[in-house]
């Protein structure tokens, strides 16, 4: 669940600077979990987020995410 909770930080934070819907405070997270049997008509269960992030955090795993991309890229170029 937490990894998945990091990755939804990441999008949340793309969305609010790509689109500026609302400020990256403001969006709510929340993780699906699919269930085999149904609870109350339904076959997922949605938990909020289990912790806040800190923007500077998410911000570094962009920047991370974008280098390896263009070094990636760029080894691919190269070959």
């Amino acid at each position: 669940m937490n990894l998945y909770t990091i990755q939804l930080h990441v999008y949340k934070k793309s969305l609010a600077d790509t689109y500026g819907l609302a400020p990256y405070s403001r969006i709510s997270v929340y993780v699906c979990n699919l269930l085999k049997e149904p609870v109350n008509g339904k076959y997922y269960k949605l938990f909020p987020q289990n912790f806040e992030f800190d923007i500077d955090r998410i911000n570094k795993f962009i920047d991370y995410g974008n280098f390896e991309f263009k070094r990636t890229k760029e080894e691919k170029l190269a070959s």
